[in-house]
């Protein structure tokens, strides 16, 4: 997917006349006076629906899904190459990037996914060392059953 849309900026958008002019991604390549300009909403559901159309991969996919796709791969970016200190700056580009408002918090809606599967992940590891714990008890009591029965002969 990178390798297509490095394809799409060199080879199309950058030919475009005001492509150079907005940070969008996806602009217009009609010819009725938007040439180059960001894309339409309309525009942006043509696209997946053409998408949904013509592969059975994709069929199901919309458009929408990508921002919470990206916020998640944000999320863990910033976890696994920042620290506690930079949240706030972080939370700033994310912001930025996605289009919100500065002291925005709709990020808050796009990370559940991202909240939701780490948390997962701490009740993992907070889970088996309990487990272990609990077995070995178990296994503790099983040994003194089972040298009671040697003992008393039942």
């Amino acid at each position: 997917m990178t390798e297509l849309i490095q394809n799409y900026i060199s080879d199309f958008r950058s030919k475009q006349c005001h492509a150079g002019e907005h940070d969008y991604l996806l602009v217009t390549h009609s010819s009725k006076g938007q040439l180059g300009h960001a894309l339409t909403i309309s525009g942006y559901q043509k696209i997946f629906e053409q998408i949904r159309k013509n592969s059975n991969v994709l069929s199901d996919i919309v458009g929408h899904s990508l921002r919470h796709t990206w916020n998640v791969k944000f999320s863990e970016m910033m976890l696994m190459n920042s620290n506690s200190q930079d949240y706030i700056t972080y939370e700033k580009v994310r912001n930025y990037l996605m289009g919100w408002k500065k002291n925005s918090t709709t990020s808050d809606i796009y990370n559940q996914a991202f909240i939701a599967q780490e948390s997962r992940k701490i009740m993992a590891v907070i889970i088996n060392p309990l487990k272990n714990i609990v077995e070995d008890k178990s296994n503790v009591s099983n040994s003194k059953k089972a040298t009671r029965k040697s003992i008393f002969g039942f």
